[in-house]
């Protein structure tokens, strides 16, 4: 009796440790790749603060998928100030005007 206990509740463990579906991190997002924005530019998407642009900083910014307006600024001066549409796994160039 104790065995038949054991062995059935490890065959309804055993269905429990796969899992029944699978759940691709990332994929409703898209990216913006910053690629000639000046160092020191401030990036805005949608009205928020993305930071600023520094050597290190801002190659792929991620992004949920749909229309986003994104804004550089530098020393109080609009650089860009333009909208976009971002679909799930893609990249869009963003280039600075100079």
């Amino acid at each position: 009796m104790k065995r038949l206990f054991i062995a059935i509740n490890l065959i309804g463990l055993a269905g429990c440790a796969y899992p029944t579906k699978s759940i691709d991190q990332g994929a409703n997002q898209g990216h913006f790749r910053i690629s000639d924005a000046p160092l020191g530019t401030s990036i805005m998407i949608d009205g928020r603060d993305a930071g600023v642009r520094t050597a290190a900083k801002f190659d792929l910014i991620s992004v949920d998928a749909g229309r986003h307006r994104l804004e550089e600024t530098i020393g109080g001066r609009v650089l860009l100030n333009a909208e976009y549409m971002i679909d799930a796994g893609s990249t869009v160039e963003v280039r600075t005007p100079k």
